[in-house]
C-alpha cells in the first residue's frame, strides 16, 4: 500500500465564531476531495478571542491531526489597516502556528486567510 503524502494547513483566527462553521466546511470539502490521496495535518493559531473561536477549533481538531495555539496577548484587532506593525505582528503568529509543522514531511503547505472563501476546486488546481 502507498504511503499517503501529508498536506499541512495553517490559518490564524481571532473572534471568528460568526464564520467559522462555513470556514471549517471548506476544509472538510477539500479532505473529502483529496483524501485518498493526501493526508492532512492542521496547525491553527487563535488569539485573544472574545468569542468562543477557541472552542470551536478544538472540537474540530479533535477527530483530525492537528495542533491549536490559543493565546491571550492582549493585543489590538488590527483589521485591514496597513501598518508595518501590523504586518510584523501577523507574520509572527504565521511563525507561530507554522512551527508545530517543522519536523513534518509536507508535500503541500497552505496558509489559508480563515475568513475567505475560495472555489473547492482552487487548492486542487494548485497541486
Amino acid at each position: 500500500m502507498k504511503l499517503k503524502r501529508i498536506i499541512g494547513i495553517t490559518t490564524l483566527w481571532r473572534d471568528s465564531a460568526s464564520y467559522i462553521r462555513k470556514s471549517l466546511n471548506q476544509l472538510e470539502l477539500l479532505e473529502e476531495e483529496l483524501s485518498s490521496v493526501y493526508k492532512f495535518i492542521y496547525s491553527f493559531y487563535e488569539n485573544d478571542s472574545v468569542d468562543d473561536t477557541a472552542e470551536h477549533l478544538r472540537t474540530w481538531l479533535s477527530s483530525r491531526k492537528g495542533y491549536l495555539t490559543s493565546e491571550k496577548n492582549s493585543l489590538p484587532q488590527w483589521n485591514s489597516l496597513p501598518s508595518k506593525q501590523r504586518t510584523k505582528q501577523l507574520a509572527n503568529y504565521r511563525n507561530r502556528c507554522l512551527h508545530p509543522l517543522v519536523n513534518h514531511q509536507l508535500a503541500y503547505l497552505f496558509v489559508l486567510d480563515s475568513d475567505i472563501n475560495y472555489d473547492i476546486n482552487l487548492l486542487s488546481r494548485m497541486i
